[in-house]
């Protein structure tokens, strides 16, 4: 539903809020919502209001909040949320900010965004601003990252529920199920390359920037104009939290073999779960992604620069544990 702007002369900002993200507990999602319309007015901004229904996830919230003169759309939800409003605002001059709240927040890790209500609005008013780059799907729908295989049965199994009371360790739960799966026969084309032919457990694709280890690429950056892709195999869980797995001696390749492109087309033998943004798409043999080079502006702090990825991925592990918690958790 839409709300009303508030009278106070200030910025309009449009908070896109999903009442579904990250609700673990009785009156959460009301005090999220008191907390973000506090820290707006400490600001003296005005606030446009809308909550996401099934029907609209968020794009069709932005295009009427532009139209009605917001100069900056606030997200508050999960990566689904955030990127339904990032298509509405591909080649617009508005930027986006995100309050995290979902349950893999992989966008806002990779911007190192805060996960509190009161920072997350003071990086949205008064943060700096960053043009990245997305990806865009072979049906045309722009998104941060995308998979098939392996990474997308985790999501497809890690239920609603779970994820709201155990945040991303509902996806550890869901990937333990899977780890014994049988490697299939992908090709992956890399723009004008000629196809990679591997054995394995799956493909991501996605703007990861430097929220991945990435050993074999000399520089990645959200605004590079290239997409990474891992192609990945299932080993140990050691291997995964090793920092010097890369140079190991092995006769096994790594867990996520990384190369990047512009253009991006994987095939596979058997239908595979596919995925994008977190939200399971349907089997699928195919899967297709090209770069949206420098398309989105976001806000960020200015101590997103120059942070090592794998801390980001430890905070937001810590911050479901804080989640479970038994006392409350505010903004």
């Amino acid at each position: 539903m839409a709300g009303e702007a508030a009278s106070s002369p200030g910025r309009l900002v449009a908070v896109v809020f999903n009442p579904q993200s990250g609700a673990a507990r009785t009156g959460e999602v009301s005090a999220r919502r008191r907390a973000i319309r506090a820290a707006l007015a400490k600001h003296e901004s005005r606030a446009l209001w809308f909550e996401t229904t099934p029907l609209d996830p968020g794009h069709g919230w932005v295009k009427r909040a532009l139209a009605a003169g917001a100069e900056l759309v606030l997200a508050c939800g999960g990566d689904g949320t955030v990127m339904a409003c990032a298509a509405a605002l591909t080649g617009t001059a508005a930027p986006l900010a995100v309050i995290p709240c979902g349950t893999g927040n992989i966008i806002a890790a990779s911007l190192n965004l805060p996960v509190g209500v009161p920072e997350a609005v003071q990086t949205a008013l008064h943060g700096d601003h960053l043009t990245i780059d997305i990806g865009l799907s072979g049906a045309g729908v722009p998104f941060f990252a995308t998979s098939i295989g392996f990474g997308a049965a985790v999501m497809r199994d890690a239920t609603p529920g779970w994820k709201r009371r155990a945040g991303m360790f509902a996806y550890l739960l869901s990937a333990s199920r899977h780890v014994f799966d049988p490697p299939r026969t992908f090709r992956v084309w890399l723009d004008d390359q000629l196809p990679i032919i591997r054995r394995s457990h799956g493909i991501l694709v996605g703007n990861f920037g430097e929220l991945m280890s990435q050993p074999r690429l000399p520089r990645t950056a959200l605004d590079d104009g290239v997409l990474e892709v891992g192609i990945l195999t299932v080993r140990p869980l050691l291997d995964w939290v090793r920092r010097d797995h890369a140079v190991v001696p092995t006769r096994r390749p790594p867990p996520l073999d990384w190369h990047q492109a512009t253009r991006i087309r994987v095939t596979c033998d058997v239908p595979q779960p596919t995925e994008r943004d977190g939200d399971f798409t349907g089997l699928s043999e195919h899967l297709r992604a090209s770069v949206l080079a420098s398309s989105l502006t976001v806000c960020v702090s200015q101590r997103s620069v120059n942070v090592i990825a794998r801390r980001r991925l430890i905070h937001l592990l810590a911050h479901d544990v804080r989640r479970l918690m038994p006392w409350p958790r505010i903004g």
